[in-house]
């Protein structure tokens, strides 16, 4: 029907129609809008600290996992698989393969659409995580980190860890047929021995037969032996001199 009269007036029913349709499509996308500009407006996800992000499980989880995604995904929820631990998120990761990961195909909207009730992750978080997977998915990165070396300290428990049972139990122990009758495996076979009555005088080390030993200018007598094996460190000798200065106690 392209129009009709009525009351001396003439009536565009399939323009009213158009205009109608119009009207409430703008009002349908202005409304949709509205809501995806509040969503992006209050979106907690794009205020993640990325200034020093790497590329390794890590660093991600401090700076994405941890503030975006632990708060559903801790173990509670039995439909949301834990990222508690490294373990955790490599089961939803193939490593060298993003395309095949459900961790990353979630974040993409592939796989589900993750996280959800937030809004997106930043764009360069989704492509570090890809970066990541891609590259091995490594825990760490190239070097998982090591604890510091335990310095040495005048004291016997720190002195019988880091010097004596590396460096002088292959021979001087219990059972050993070539330590000449001296064990050293303990403070008490150590200072009992009947064979070397002063291996520790208190307050002298110039008189005690364990620091003589290890000081003695003859290579072929010095210990530790056999021939050839290094001499202690000057600041192992200085540990161990000063630890008998101090009265060599076993504490």
């Amino acid at each position: 029907m392209q129009s009709s009269r009525g009351n001396g007036k003439f009536f565009d029913f399939q323009g009213s129609l158009t205009l109608f349709t119009f009207f409430v499509s703008c009002t349908f996308l202005f409304g949709l809008a509205s809501c995806t500009f509040k969503e992006y407006k209050d979106n907690p996800n794009s205020n993640l600290d990325l200034q020093n992000i790497k590329p390794w499980f890590v660093s991600l989880n401090e700076a994405v996992i941890q503030p975006a995604c632990i708060h559903c995904h801790n173990g509670t929820d039995p439909k949301a698989p834990s990222f508690l631990t490294y373990e955790d998120v490599m089961k939803e990761v193939v490593a060298n393969h993003p395309e095949k990961s459900q961790f990353y195909l979630a974040l993409q909207g592939v796989s589900g659409t993750m996280p959800k009730n937030e809004g997106p992750l930043p764009a360069a978080a989704v492509q570090m995580i890809y970066n990541w997977i891609q590259s091995g998915a490594s825990e760490y990165g190239e070097t998982p980190p090591s604890d510091p070396p335990e310095s040495l300290e005048p004291n016997y428990p720190s002195i019988f860890k880091l010097i004596i049972s590396k460096r002088c139990l292959g021979c001087h122990t219990g059972d050993a047929k070539d330590g000449g009758g001296l064990d050293l495996s303990t403070y008490t076979s150590m200072t009992t021995n009947f064979l070397y009555d002063s291996m520790i005088v208190p307050g002298e080390p110039q008189k005690s037969d364990l620091y003589i030993m290890l000081t003695l200018t003859d290579p072929a007598k010095r210990m530790p032996q056999p021939k050839g094996t290094p001499a202690l460190l000057p600041e192992e000798l200085s540990a161990i001199e000063t630890w008998i200065k101090n009265g060599g106690s076993e504490k």
